[in-house]
């Protein structure tokens, strides 16, 4: 989260300072509010600095609250929202000549983005335009350490993990040099713990998350949602060391302070994903589709029931119920994975290829050949034009030979 509110006197010009003063003082109020994790508190605070901003003519204190405002609901996993504010954050800044505002409202809108399959290539263009801003200014040391930050959070999610490790230790070491905000060093540290885990180097990440653990609940307290994060990814750390009781443990931590903290949302709809894998791998199917159906119902109600995220989160079911026997189930959510799949104007994150082929695989244990040859055939075809390189397509072809050997074809 960026370091306080930025200081615009030599871009603004309002025409009341004393109204400006009390509107700065209120947005560090606001900022100072997210940072305990009171969401709700904190986006009121900043909606209103915004208004009063308009009516005071201070345009760059209106960017700020409109920044603060959208980095809010991105925390909150309400992407549309966000990438909304922060569009009008940058306009705004614009209009004002506040290069700094305009960098920051960027960077925010650079994560929208990332976290955006739709967006992938804007995200690297905002954070672009936003190094830009910083390296013709003497910009504050935080706004630089944010925008190697936001860098390696978008090289992580490209699978380029091994370039954000030095831009992650870098950022580090000026947080500490510049003696920056704890919560900045917090928020690279849990980052930097991400990386190690996207590396392969789980006991690095582990004991990173400990360490962070024992920061962000000293200084912000057991509830807040940065610590429900950090035993969220605690327990992912400990589920690819196989340690799934203590994985499962963690997870369930952080699900129970994430809805306290947020409510439903789709950050808690994703820590229930992350439990349910957990639980499915420690045999326990039947708790794993139950918390994998609250996370489905949760995202059906706040992002539609044909929202790209859900085709995994179907495929997943699907897999747990045929694991159960249920194959009927695993039919209806590997067909509605396929659906959300074929509709979906963007990626959904896997590639249609994946839950036609298990469905094949279903349909050919089950007997019915036809049904195969037709799931494995589409997969095969769709799968070798997808742009996710990870899947086999042996897997389908050869159930694609199997089911036409049983209808005595070739």
């Amino acid at each position: 989260a960026p370091a306080g509110c930025l200081d615009e006197r030599a871009e603004a010009d309002p025409p009341r300072p004393a109204a400006w003063i009390d509107l700065a003082r209120a947005l560090s109020a606001a900022r100072a509010q997210q940072e305990l994790g009171r969401y709700d508190e904190a986006r009121a605070a900043a909606d209103a600095v915004a208004t009063d901003a308009a009516d005071e003519g201070a345009l760059a204190l209106r960017a700020e609250a409109l920044t603060i405002a959208g980095e809010i609901e991105r925390l909150r996993g309400h992407l549309d929202e966000a990438g909304r504010l922060l569009t009008e954050a940058v306009s705004t800044a614009d209009r004002a000549g506040a290069d700094l505002a305009r960098a920051s409202a960027l960077i925010q809108l650079a994560r929208v983005a990332g976290e955006d399959r739709a967006q992938g290539v804007e995200a690297g263009q905002y954070i672009a335009l936003a190094r830009g801003v910083v390296a013709r200014l003497d910009a504050p040391p935080a706004l630089a350490i944010e925008i190697d930050q936001t860098e390696a959070i978008l090289d992580v999610d490209q699978r380029r993990a091994g370039h954000a490790l030095p831009l992650l230790t870098h950022a580090l070491e000026l947080c500490r040099e510049a003696g920056l905000s704890p919560m900045l060093e917090i928020s690279l540290r849990h980052d930097l713990a991400g990386v190690y885990s996207e590396l392969g180097r789980s006991e690095d990440a582990f004991a990173e998350y400990q360490r962070l653990a024992e920061i962000v609940e000293a200084r912000l307290g057991p509830d807040h949602v940065s610590v429900a994060a950090v035993h969220i990814n605690m327990g992912a750390a400990l589920y690819q060391l196989r340690r799934l009781d203590e994985a499962e443990a963690h997870a369930v931590r952080g699900v129970t302070t994430m809805r306290r903290a947020l409510g439903d949302s789709p950050r808690l709809a994703a820590a229930l994903d992350h439990l349910c894998i957990i639980q499915a791998a420690a045999g326990r199917l039947e708790q794993a589709i139950a918390t994998s159906g609250e996370a489905l119902a949760l995202n059906e109600r706040l992002l539609g029931a044909s929202h790209p995220d859900l085709a995994g989160s179907f495929t997943n079911l699907a897999t747990m119920q045929r694991e159960l026997g249920r194959r009927d189930d695993a039919r209806r959510s590997y067909q509605r994975a396929i659906e959300i799949c074929d509709a979906a104007p963007v990626p959904t994150g896997i590639p249609v290829a994946i839950p036609l082929t298990l469905l094949a695989e279903l349909e050919l244990e089950a007997g019915n050949a036809r049904a195969a040859v037709d799931a494995a055939r589409r997969a095969v075809t769709l799968g070798a034009g997808d742009a996710v390189p990870a899947w086999d397509l042996t897997r389908p072809k050869r159930i694609l030979t199997q089911a036409l050997a049983r209808l005595g074809r070739r």
